[in-house]
């Protein structure tokens, strides 16, 4: 089951659970490197977040069925000093998990801000939703970032 949660519902910081969570981050920096582009294109939040839901309807069965105990969640920005993070996944992947394991729900969040700011339209914008969807189910698998490049 894939649950997915605005900015005011979502789990508490995780990283305090006994040390069995990992915490990847993933920096994504637009083709143009950083500072990204002046001028923002914003969606709706409702928008913003059919985009997100559309992508992970559009995934493959054999991923989908195995995406379970996930929570997706938006934000408008990264915490301090990740300024330029468009996503983060923040869990257990799934090849470290063993069936003895209690595993809490896992938890990926996008950053609306980083994503909105490196696109100059919504074209754009949901190709880069879909890019950081797509990399951060990649680390729910228990793909490294050398191996989602």
């Amino acid at each position: 089951m894939v649950s997915f949660f605005n900015k005011s519902v979502g789990l508490p910081h995780r990283s305090r659970y006994l040390g069995l969570v990992v915490r990847i981050r993933c920096h994504i920096i637009c083709p143009g490197g950083y500072p990204m582009r002046k001028h923002r294109y914003r969606l709706s939040r409702k928008t913003f977040n059919d985009l997100v839901t559309k992508t992970l309807e559009t995934l493959p069965e054999e991923f989908l069925s195995r995406l379970e105990n996930v929570v997706i969640n938006v934000e408008d920005e990264p915490p301090k000093g990740m300024h330029d993070t468009m996503g983060l996944y923040e869990g257990v992947p799934l090849i470290d998990r063993s069936l003895e394991s209690v595993n809490l729900p896992d938890r990926i969040t996008l950053y609306r801000g980083p994503i909105e700011r490196s696109c100059s339209n919504a074209t754009e914008i949901e190709a880069e939703i879909r890019d950081t969807v797509l990399h951060e189910v990649g680390h729910f698998f228990g793909l490294e970032e050398d191996d989602l490049e």
